[in-house]
């Protein structure tokens, strides 16, 4: 192994550079590999040259310069290795493994040297590398294949008969050491006594009793008999910590058994806490099998399997063994029927050969469910046998609209660049290729061993301040696997394609977007698979938001991400979350300004899929601050101009999302106007989460044609009695608009808190205009199975949370007519109301306006009789909101402000619009005179009494001087054209200002001389309805602008899609108000849920 700084230049000279055939390595101008290059040797290149053998040599470098090129021959009988600490292509050189067109179709294998003490230290690039300066070319093109494919039919588990013998050792069984087992393959089941399991410390410090147990392990192997399977495995450690006793005599018994050249085991690699296990048929035909792990993860843990057939059995040994927490190691030694350990598989396509390895995903919620395989034989395009006992079941299938389908992945490649490491340095190759490239072009095949934790800056795929790279750069269809910092990286670098690439087991981000400056990327059938948290000892991460790791990171909108699958991840699967200013000290590249990432639209981001990671499937929140630690909120909101904050709000659009299995949210947004579609979730805690991304604007967010799956599938699912996180489908704060949506598997438990659809707890700011239209559909039965609404918890609420509240047209309320469902307080409930128990909200045939006051207050509703009914909580915080009645002859409001003296106006807000007419009250100081307007051009009219108040159809108020009592009117419009300008952007359509206008201020408790004035009474209330409304009650009024509004955004075929789909339950009104809400027994509506259940 090359480590030393002092090596001797081999040049190779002349000046030629293009190739004159289609194929590189047909140039007649090719040249032969240098004969002296010896070991150590710094091979500079400055001439064509054909590389047409394998190297024994271990080079110091190869620096390919102007004029030189690298080409690589294919039909070497046994292949080519090159073994060197790093490949250097400069301005005007180039390195060529096949071209497009003309695929490499031999064997490659380049081994990079190096360990985290060599001194070699190339400026921009450090060590251990392949790298392309300004003006070089790296070009590599493997033979075609599918990099992945998915499953079309479900692989089942294995069965327990499949079993004739399986055995786990672990910290329970207080054993450890060198363990072996032995196995007469003329049976078909074994007993622990048949197997004949010993165990062999050789962690003892005395070199004596090492030898003892030496001779006693191969007393023990000579007496194994004839054509019997010995199986040994290590659990824990073969050796002390800086174990010094010689074990010399121990690798030659293990050699001399498995009848290996001497110094010829890999037992003699092994090191503290390294896993081993190793597969002897006694007299048998077949060479003996020992496996150790290359890929030691995080510096903590690492696992090694063998497998062999024999007849109709299938031997199998594990070793996982973990330096930290010793007790997690252990080992499995299982022999299973060859008729249920070899399965054939479907999947949708493949270019699958005996021999290849691959990788079947999880589908369930643990990432470590996922299996490794060999394809034993090719059955047809779509089928092979596979090399596999199937511990886990991987599901194909679509579950009530939602397609879950295992991926399965291809691992090794012809051309197979490696970082060759040692111990637990995590030290791997890297591929970087910096601004001004001629090409970079990689292309079907394999990388692994890659990437390094530390220093930064040194990763499987690497483009480096690229700049603009259209038509330079492509990612395309490699394997990349087993790496120590992420897969591929684009740093500062524009327009290049990453597509149909695999990313399986690595530590950190996968796809990596690094300083939030990077747009024009596109990303398409990208695999991301196993994302692992790094982990050093020192309890330091690649940087801080791989505390997280995603299979795609996220940092700049401006980019398009359609096909791509994250699976299996220690974070998040795909993490949106963009920096205020780019990150990082490279200069900039497309003139930011601060702010504009989070202000910039998506490009596109569609036909993902999410599943089996332990956090977020998708999750569009938080965001990077100027040391790249993530902090929660966003504060995303796409504009017009994104470096213009004040521009206008623009629509943002994510569709045909599928997400499951996932540890938290399935689909988590928070924006402002936003637009989800097509979205297909299930199993999660949180289905979909939808959040404001701003406070003070008005915008709407849409979810539409959406299949939402809860994670219990029936009554008699089992739960974690731990875990008392609550579950909800579809969680928002507002405003939205829902319809054309799907729920089921909502059933209920006293775990915890469950419903498909939610407030957000701990809101502290007014949610208005939630509004579900039709075609919502309910596959449980509400009150019995599970919640439609998810009961509040009140110990969360914010102060936003009491005034909550959406207006149904009847799908969720299983009514004839639109109803509004809202918090049951006494303040904004009426007769006309019930309380629905299971969901703890109710149910009202009432209109309502949200209102807020600028300054804290007592606010009570007050009817004909004077009964004054408070809003729960005492003295309220400024901006309260809180939800008024919009009939003013049944109730009026009053405030008394007990900190408040009037030195300044107070100001009455309308949110969200101005509904119904209603009547305010507040209490001023006792002689005081007062001023009631909505702009000093648009002042309220003093009237003589409260009685003629009552009955204005003008603006008016009244004013008890002496009593210090005011009441004044609102009156409402059917639209928003008398709304103020600002009403579009700010949502708050009126402010009514009370402003004392002579100078008198004070504190006034004013309400029990406010009991005189009250509404009018029911009888009296029915002369004063508005003759244009006279016969029109709420609800009609209600549903003639919900049907209006779903009109306007209504496609032919969702409205021909409604008569077609005709209901089971039956509507009906709010006078039963304790039964069972129907489950709809029908099929998922077409339309609804991912935009095609297509496959890989």
């Amino acid at each position: 192994m090359l480590s030393n700084p002092l090596f001797a230049i081999l040049v190779v000279a002349t000046l030629q550079t293009t190739y004159a055939v289609t194929c590189p390595y047909d140039d007649s101008d090719l040249g032969s590999w240098p004969a002296d290059a010896a070991t150590g040797t710094l091979v500079k290149i400055s001439t064509k040259v054909l590389l047409d053998k394998t190297l024994t040599e271990e080079f110091a470098g190869i620096e390919i310069e102007n004029g030189g090129a690298l080409v690589f021959a294919p039909n070497i009988a046994d292949g080519i290795v090159l073994r060197t600490s790093y490949i250097l292509i400069k301005d005007g050189g180039r390195m060529d493994i096949g071209a497009d067109g003309c695929r490499y179709e031999g064997s490659l294998n380049i081994q990079l040297l190096g360990e985290r003490t060599t001194t070699i230290n190339i400026p921009s690039f450090g060590d251990k590398f392949i790298g392309v300066e300004s003006g070089g070319h790296l070009n590599i093109w493997g033979t075609e294949q599918v990099a992945w494919t998915s499953l079309t039919s479900t692989l089942q588990k294995m069965p327990d008969t499949g079993f004739a013998f399986a055995k786990q050792v672990t910290q329970d069984d207080a054993i450890q050491g060198f363990i072996t087992y032995q196995f007469n393959p003329a049976q078909d089941s074994f007993t622990d006594a048949d197997v004949n399991e010993k165990v062999y410390n050789f962690k003892t410090s005395s070199q004596d009793k090492f030898s003892r147990t030496v001779d006693t392990l191969k007393a023990d192997l000579d007496a194994v008999p004839d054509q019997y399977v010995v199986i040994a495995a290590i659990r824990k450690s073969l050796m002390a910590e800086n174990d010094v006793k010689d074990f010399e005599p121990l690798y030659k018994v293990i050699e001399d058994f498995l009848q290996l050249d001497e110094g010829k085991s890999k037992l003699r690699t092994l090191e503290f806490y390294d896993g081993y296990v190793m597969l002897m048929k006694k007299g048998g035909s077949y060479p003996a099998i020992e496996e150790t792990s290359d890929y030691r993860l995080n510096g903590l843990h690492q696992e090694c399997e063998l497998i062999k057939f024999d007849g109709d059995l299938k031997f199998y040994a594990k070793s996982y063994t973990r330096i930290k927490a010793h007790g997690q190691s252990y080992i499995e030694v299982e022999a299973t029927l060859r008729e249920y350990s070899e399965p054939t598989i479907a999947v949708a396509k493949h270019s699958f050969k005996a021999d290849d390895s691959i990788v079947i995903a999880p589908t369930g919620s643990d990432p470590e469910e996922h299996e490794y395989a060999t394809v034993t034989e090719v059955i047809d395009s779509t089928h092979v046998k596979i090399d596999l006992t199937v511990r886990h079941e991987h599901k194909c299938e679509t579950d009530k609209g939602v397609f879950k389908c295992a991926e399965v992945a291809l691992l090794n490649r012809n051309v197979h660049v490696e970082g060759i490491t040692f111990g637990d340095d995590l030290y791997g190759g890297n591929i970087k290729c910096l601004a001004g490239f001629g090409s970079c072009n990689f292309v079907d095949f394999e990388l692994s061993l890659m990437g390094q934790q530390f220093p930064l800056g040194r990763y499987p795929i690497h483009f480096h301040l690229g700049d603009v790279v259209t038509g330079n750069g492509l990612v395309k269809s490699l394997s990349i696997h087993d790496t120590y910092a992420r897969c591929v990286t684009v740093h500062r670098t524009n327009n290049l394609i990453v597509t149909g690439n695999i990313c399986v087991k690595f530590l950190g981000h996968g796809y990596f977007l690094e300083d939030g400056d990077e747009i024009g990327n596109t990303f398409t059938d990208n695999l991301a698979l196993l994302p692992i948290k790094p982990n050093n000892e020192d309890n330091t991460f690649l940087i801080p938001s791989d505390k997280k790791p995603s299979g795609f990171f996220i940092t700049h909108p401006n980019n398009k991400f359609e096909g791509n699958h994250a699976v299996g991840s220690e974070g998040h699967g795909f993490y949106l979350v963009f920096p205020e200013s780019p990150t990082g000290n490279a200069a900039p590249l497309n003139n930011l300004v601060a702010g504009e990432a989070s202000r910039t639209n998506i490009a596109l981001f569609t036909k993902n899929t999410a599943h089996s990671n332990l956090m977020d499937g998708v999750r569009f929140d938080d965001y990077l601050d100027s040391t790249g630690e993530v902090k929660s909120g966003s504060g995303y909101n796409a504009r017009v101009d994104p470096k213009d904050s004040s521009s206008a709000l623009v629509l943002t659009e994510l569709s045909c999302i599928t997400s499951y299995n996932n540890g938290e949210s399935n689909v988590h947004v928070r924006t402002a106007k936003a637009s989800l579609t097509n979205i297909a979730v299930a199993k999660a805690k949180r289905g979909i989460t939808l959040l404001r991304g701003i406070n003070n604007e008005r915008f709407e967010q849409t979810v539409k044609n959406c299949v939402i799956l809860g994670d219990r599938e029936s009554a008699d699912e089992a739960v974690d009695e731990d875990d008392t996180d609550y579950r909800v489908g579809l969680e928002f704060t507002g405003p939205v608009s829902l319809s054309q949506l799907y729920f089921n598997d909502f059933y209920k438990t006293t775990v915890y808190r469950s419903g498909a659809i939610g407030f957000n707890d701990g809101n502290r700011h007014s949610i208005i205009g939630n509004e579900i239209g039709d075609d919502v559909y309910f596959g449980f039965t509400d009150a019995t199975d599970g919640n439609r609404v998810l009961p509040p918890d009140v110990a969360e609420d914010g102060d936003g949370n009491r005034a909550e509240s959406f207006i149904d047209a009847g799908d969720v309320t299983d009514s004839n007519s639109p109803l509004t469902v809202l918090r049951s307080f006494d303040f904004q409930t009426t007769d006309k109301c019930y309380r629905r128990e299971n969901w703890d909200y109710s149910v009202c045939d009432e209109e309502y306006q949200m209102v807020s006051i600028n300054t804290a207050a007592t606010i009570a509703r007050v009817d004909n009789e004077a009964n004054y009914v408070y809003l729960p909580g005492g003295v309220l915080p400024s901006s309260t909101p809180f939800n008024a009645i919009v009939d003013k002859q049944q109730y009026h409001y009053l405030f008394r402000f007990d900190n408040n003296d009037f030195s300044s106006s107070v100001n009455v807000k309308l949110i969200g619009g101005n509904n119904g007419n209603k009547v305010f009250g507040c209490c001023v100081p006792p002689g005081a005179e007062t001023r009631v307007q909505y702009s000093s051009a648009e002042r309220f009219t003093a009237v003589g009494s409260y009685s003629d108040l009552a009955t204005s159809t003008e603006k008016n108020y009244f004013l008890d001087k002496t009593a210090g009592v005011l009441f004044f009117n609102v009156l409402g419009q059917d639209n928003n054209d008398a709304c103020s300008s600002d009403f579009d952007t700010t949502g708050v359509c009126r402010t009514v200002k009370v402003k004392v206008t002579n100078s008198v201020t004070g504190i006034n408790d004013c309400f029990a001389d406010a009991e005189q004035y009250t509404p009018p009474s029911p009888a009296a209330k029915r002369g004063l309805v508005d003759h244009d409304h006279k016969t029109m009650t709420i609800a009609e009024k209600r549903l003639l602008k919900l049907i209006a509004k779903l009109a306007r955004g209504e496609s032919e075929s969702s409205r021909s899609k409604k008569t077609a789909l005709k209901r089971t339950l039956s509507r009906r009104s709010v006078e039963d108000p304790d039964r069972v809400f129907a489950a709809y027994t029908g099929a998922v509506p077409a339309g609804y849920g991912t935009c095609s259940a297509t496959r890989k």
